[in-house]
């Protein structure tokens, strides 16, 4: 309710002339649309913003990470790849780190699911996209706040995709207490590889956080 009376203060409508003045408002009300699952709006602004940002490659990619959010939120999950993978095509010579990591959750949900669908002649480097991932990981680490992440209720059903084996070594150690480094010592990994585990388990577990992550595994009767 806060979110909508937000949106009827703004006094912002789709069928208004945009103006690059206002875009810091526009994206605002996008991520409510989006969290708020009104998908087909939320695409609607980001088609007439895509439209508004050319020429302003900032712009352009803050409005390919949404659509990508959008479409993933949509089901649209090759769609939603697409969109991610021309961002980065963008961002990466050009040094863009905190656009992407202040998307919190979402995001490092794209970019395992990016890297898990990654072809051969893909654009960009996966260097690129494992600092990101790193740092996104690091953010959970320090625990700062993130976007809510809608998480079907209780009760006991299969995961959508398997854990590998490495995943399912991480999530153990996990439960037993082990730190980011402690696990990176145990398997002989980089703490940095240790956190893309992670957050591939998040994302197939879907939660947000190593609580949640031993509560769903518990539920599911991984460990």
């Amino acid at each position: 309710m806060a979110a909508q009376g937000w949106v009827q203060r703004c006094g912002l409508s789709i069928d208004q002339e945009l103006n690059h003045v206002r875009e810091r408002e526009y994206l605002t009300l996008v991520r409510v649309l989006i969290t708020q699952r009104r998908l087909d709006e939320a695409n609607q602004w980001l088609a007439n913003l895509m439209q508004l940002a050319q020429g302003r490659t900032g712009s352009v990619i803050e409005i390919l990470m949404l659509q990508a959010e959008a479409l993933h939120a949509s089901g649209e999950v090759n769609q939603a790849i697409e969109r991610l993978s021309r961002a980065l095509s963008l961002a990466e010579p050009e040094g863009y780190i905190r656009l992407f990591v202040d998307e919190g959750v979402p995001m490092a949900r794209l970019l395992v699911q990016l890297h898990a669908s990654r072809k051969s002649d893909q654009p960009g480097s996966t260097g690129y996209q494992e600092k990101l991932l790193a740092l996104l990981g690091r953010t959970h680490d320090e625990g700062l706040p993130h976007p809510a992440v809608a998480v079907p209720g209780s009760g006991t059903y299969a995961l959508g995709e398997p854990l590998s084996e490495r995943e399912l070594e991480v999530l153990r150690l996990i439960v037993a207490g082990y730190s980011n480094r402690e696990i990176a010592d145990r398997l002989f990994v980089e703490v940095s590889t240790v956190k893309w585990h992670i957050n591939a388990l998040y994302g197939k577990l879907q939660v947000e956080s190593r609580t949640k992550a031993i509560a769903r595994a518990r539920e599911l009767n991984i460990v």
